[in-house]
């Protein structure tokens, strides 16, 4: 649904890192165009942002980040958004997704989003059911609290994030289900990160970097990185991810055909009742014919369930 990418140089390495930034924003709005963003950490931990509701080479030509890295990289979260849920004209559904002390990329669908807000009481900003995922690692007391939370997300789900009272230049990365996460080494030891294998080669041929490794993280394996090092492998415990259907990334999205014609007009966030009402009605008005193909992927569902999507979650191409 979308793409993410991470860069954690290694002291001393010659990587470009705003280069190898810019051109990750280009390859990967392959895997969306309807927003895009950035965030780094400095030499002093101090975080920084840059996301709009436009195309990653867009981004990578009006804010250039190798004018706004000049206080050093020590880690960097890359995003390119294919928007399914939560309309990108609210700059706080385009990632990375913030919250107090945390910065985050996600890639793929939490199915149960309203519940995991519900139960965790979590405040939510945004429509965007990635905002659950960051609220659930800003809520842990620790990273291990955050791994047991994970058990709980239903839906497909690869993350990165950066967190503040982490040692400098520490960021994390796990594959909870579904939504594939990559990650390699550079021949100087930078450890670079991505949801596609093809499109981080694709990126790193163009700038003639040399890769040494390269290994597809499975579901439910969590790391951290710094400086380079993977200083911390662990597993953890998933949900069923359930039937996982690809989007055709070549067939605009809804929010892409919307902005030829309109502009986009910022809303109100949903509530747990209004999506309720939404839903119920929506639900109603399918065909029956698109009630099994619904059907197929999420199972049966209650009127109890039905009450936790929103009507953007019957999307389900």
């Amino acid at each position: 649904m979308c793409g993410i990418a991470f860069i954690s140089p290694a002291p001393g390495s010659a990587l470009d890192v705003a280069s190898l930034g810019r051109e990750l924003l280009k390859v990967l709005e392959a895997r969306g165009a309807d927003a895009a963003g950035y965030a780094w950490r400095d030499d002093q931990g101090q975080a920084w942002i840059v996301k709009a509701p436009q195309s990653g080479s867009k981004l990578a030509r009006t804010t250039p980040p190798a004018d706004m890295m000049d206080t050093g990289v020590r880690a960097l979260l890359i995003h390119t958004r294919y928007a399914t849920l939560g309309d990108p004209g609210r700059n706080e559904n385009n990632h990375p997704i913030v919250r107090p002390g945390v910065q985050m990329v996600h890639n793929g669908h939490v199915r149960n989003h309203w519940k995991l807000a519900q139960a965790n009481k979590i405040s939510r900003d945004a429509e965007v059911d990635s905002e659950v995922l960051a609220a659930i690692i800003e809520l842990a007391r620790t990273d291990d609290d955050a791994l047991r939370a994970f058990a709980t997300v239903e839906g497909t789900a690869a993350v990165a994030w950066l967190k503040d009272g982490d040692p400098i230049g520490l960021l994390h990365a796990a594959r909870l289900n579904g939504s594939p996460l990559v990650i390699a080494q550079t021949k100087d030891g930078d450890t670079i990160g991505c949801s596609t294998e093809y499109l981080m080669r694709k990126a790193c041929d163009h700038l003639g970097i040399a890769l040494d490794w390269v290994e597809h993280l499975k579901e439910g394996e969590y790391i951290t990185v710094r400086d380079g090092v993977i200083e911390r492998f662990e597993t953890f415990k998933t949900a069923p991810s359930g039937a996982y259907v690809k989007p055709d990334y070549k067939r605009p999205s809804r929010w892409s055909a919307q902005a030829k014609v309109q502009t986009v007009k910022p809303r109100k966030p949903l509530t747990l009742e209004g999506a309720a009402r939404v839903n119920i009605q929506t639900y109603l008005e399918l065909t029956d014919q698109r009630k099994q193909e619904l059907e197929e992927v999420f199972g049966t569902l209650t009127p109890e369930e039905l009450a936790l999507f929103d009507a953007d979650d019957w999307d389900t191409t």
